[in-house]
């Protein structure tokens, strides 16, 4: 009898859990955010300093300056190699393109390793930028009110220029 009640009860919840074939699990909302932004996820991945230009004029850091941004949805890392010094901080990302231009702007920047007299909190910013495929170009002046964007096409004499290029993982992106 107690055999006949457990087979029952089992075959019972067995009829209950599968249900009807076309109702589908709720889409949790964490995995809905990267259609709600798809600039967002172009820029998502690892990008490498390739070229700096200030002024106009190409500046030499190879080998001087090894210079890295990591997208994660709304978070960056920067982390920067210069000569025995090594930094990393990570910020929240926003993109804004109110006007037309394109803007990465930078909030809740932190110094998360390296650069020993000055942890914590470091200024916010913004920087102008383009992207093209796996080439990210930004472009920032610095001024009296911090690091301001600037448009990368059309850069003057004060704005300091960075062309990135996507590192390509073993999966292929």
């Amino acid at each position: 009898m107690r055999t006949a009640l457990l087979l029952a009860a089992v075959s019972g919840l067995a009829v209950f859990s599968t249900g009807s074939p076309t109702a589908a699990a709720p889409v949790p909302k964490h995995l809905m955010k990267a259609a709600e932004n798809p600039e967002r996820d172009k820029l998502r991945g690892r990008w490498k300093l390739t070229g700096i230009r200030v002024g106009g004029q190409d500046v030499d850091v190879a080998g001087a300056l090894d210079m890295a941004l990591e997208f994660r949805g709304d978070d960056v890392t920067v982390s920067v190699k210069q000569a025995g010094n090594d930094q990393a901080m990570t910020a929240k990302v926003k993109l804004d393109t109110a006007d037309g231009v394109k803007r990465i702007v930078l909030t809740d920047s932190r110094v998360v390793a390296g650069n020993a007299g000055n942890p914590g909190r470091e200024g916010d910013g913004s920087l102008g930028y383009v992207l093209d495929g796996d080439t990210l170009t930004v472009a920032a002046r610095q001024g009296a009110g911090g690091q301001q964007a600037a448009d990368p096409a059309n850069p003057g004499k004060d704005t300091v220029v960075m062309v990135l290029t996507r590192v390509k993982t073993d999966a292929g992106r």
